[in-house]
């Protein structure tokens, strides 16, 4: 397995309080399954012990433990940089907090290469992350030159009005596969393009948690023909799910 090598490149502190021994520490990956130029974003919870509370009088030791644990929750979000494709394993982390140190679990996912260069396209991925099974549905639609008059044309790299494709999961549903949409995004990608050089395009990124049903029989491969409003002019790595 590789090892992530590269220092955190930032740190944001959210709603941080003051933590002491008292913290329990878990280590949480906010995207499964990122390509290598994505970078891995990193959620660090501290949440408080579940400590059973003496009745009557508690020695000096007990007390502390019980003043240290109502100290608060807090979290540390921040993002590394990926080195290398393959199984890569996040962490363990240290943070020095009040002259305590915090050291979190190791999580491994499974870096993906980037996206072909390439202005229009739609991949699939199904990987499986935290005990789920998710897919992973992303699309490239590049932009038209629009003409503002007579003597000037605009490239637009808005999203808003760009007719994505996506999975139709009425159709998976009847075939036994439920798709849960659990996280969704759009922003502009740039490519290399062979004739007008750096382009822009829109880019969706779509998950769904896949659940498989009683009603699925051995698999379900998942073709275009599953997608609706799927380009004519592209094609699509089937995605088989058993």
């Amino acid at each position: 397995m590789n090892q992530i090598m590269k220092s955190i490149l930032t740190i944001l502190l959210t709603s941080m309080t003051l933590l002491c021994v008292g913290q329990v520490v878990t280590l949480d990956i906010q995207n499964p399954a990122p390509r290598i130029s994505d970078g891995v974003d990193v959620s660090v919870s501290f949440k408080k012990k579940k400590i059973k509370k003496n009745e009557g009088s508690m020695s000096a030791d007990e007390f502390r433990i019980q003043f240290e644990n109502q100290l608060g929750d807090g979290k540390i979000n921040f993002r590394t940089e990926l080195l290398d494709t393959g199984l890569v394993n996040i962490g363990p982390f240290k943070f020095s907090i009040h002259n305590t140190t915090f050291t979190t679990d190791i999580v491994t996912i499974r870096v993906f290469p980037d996206l072909p260069d390439v202005n229009n396209g739609i991949w699939l991925r199904f990987v499986r992350f935290g005990g789920k099974d998710i897919l992973i549905l992303e699309q490239r639609v590049s932009h038209d030159w629009q003409t503002q008059n007579s003597e000037h044309s605009s490239w637009s790299i808005d999203a808003e009005g760009v007719d994505f494709s996506g999975l139709d999961t009425d159709r998976l549903y009847a075939l036994g596969v439920e798709l849960k949409e659990v996280a969704s995004s759009t922003s502009s990608n740039s490519t290399q393009d062979e004739i007008l050089g750096l382009g822009t395009v829109s880019y969706k990124l779509t998950q769904y948690e896949v659940t498989r049903l009683k009603t699925l029989q051995d698999k379900v491969i998942i073709t275009k023909d599953l997608f609706y409003a799927f380009p004519s002019d592209l094609e699509i790595a089937d995605v088989a799910i058993r």
